[in-house]
């Protein structure tokens, strides 16, 4: 069996959880013969690796294995546009809206996600105000980080959000790792973050296109929010099931 080493690289390689279930989907989306991944990353990253393969469904061309860490100095190849490797549990939809938007971001870091509190606010009143019940997912990892904080551990909250996105009518999110989790499960989903004066993201030219999907559309304001949910449940082609087979194509 070809052994394929996953190296790290201090130039570009994605270290957060959202960027890691990008990365793992690409690989498992290009397989056509088996192989063994070798996971070669910091610590850290290999630990978030094994927790992205719990909730992915399997592909059994694949053996994962984790090592020490390998470094190179190259940039990884551009992989953002593809469609991702399915979650085990995937939307069936629901009558209440699921929110997880920051209120922070640890370090000051991708402030572009973060909306105005008080914007945050206004949005859940007006949910309400139009008849809609609203779930505001707490954050897991750093106090102040979102409206609410809990101190579960991983496995707990995993099963929590889980079962929040597959029967929620639709998501509202910032630009993060719960976005990507809910583009697994194809949970139709209005993505959260600031664009500059060209309608460009901030912190990286390509995300409005990586955002437009069939399940996601990305926003940089909360107006219209009813319009575009409903083209994204239109537009949604998985409802339920888990239909491998027409995903690898």
């Amino acid at each position: 069996m070809v052994t394929k080493n996953k190296c790290w690289t201090h130039r570009g390689f994605g270290a957060g959880f959202g960027d890691l279930i990008n990365h793992v989907s690409y690989e498992m989306r290009i397989v056509t013969d088996p192989i063994r991944l070798n996971w070669c990353l910091q610590t850290s990253a290999n630990n978030q690796v094994k927790r992205i393969l719990q909730f992915l469904e399997p592909n059994d061309l694949i053996e994962h294995t984790f090592s020490n860490t390998i470094v190179e100095d190259k940039a990884p190849k551009n992989q953002r546009h593809h469609e991702y490797w399915p979650n085990k549990v995937l939307h069936k939809g629901g009558d209440y809206v699921c929110v997880w938007l920051y209120t922070n971001h640890k370090g000051g870091f991708h402030q572009d996600k973060v909306p105005p509190r008080h914007e945050t606010i206004s949005l859940i009143q007006s949910l309400k105000r139009n008849g809609n019940k609203v779930f505001v997912i707490p954050s897991v990892a750093n106090p102040g980080e979102t409206l609410y904080n809990i101190d579960y551990d991983f496995p707990q909250y995993t099963k929590m959000i889980t079962h929040a996105l597959e029967n929620c009518k639709y998501f509202i999110c910032s630009e993060g790792a719960l976005a990507h989790y809910a583009r697994t499960m194809r949970v139709p989903s209005l993505v959260y973050f600031r664009v500059d004066e060209n309608g460009r993201s901030i912190n990286r030219s390509d995300l409005v296109e990586f955002w437009n999907t069939d399940y996601s559309k990305p926003i940089n304001n909360f107006a219209g929010v009813a319009q575009l949910v409903e083209q994204l449940i239109c537009n949604q082609q998985v409802v339920g099931s888990s239909p491998i087979a027409s995903s690898r194509t």
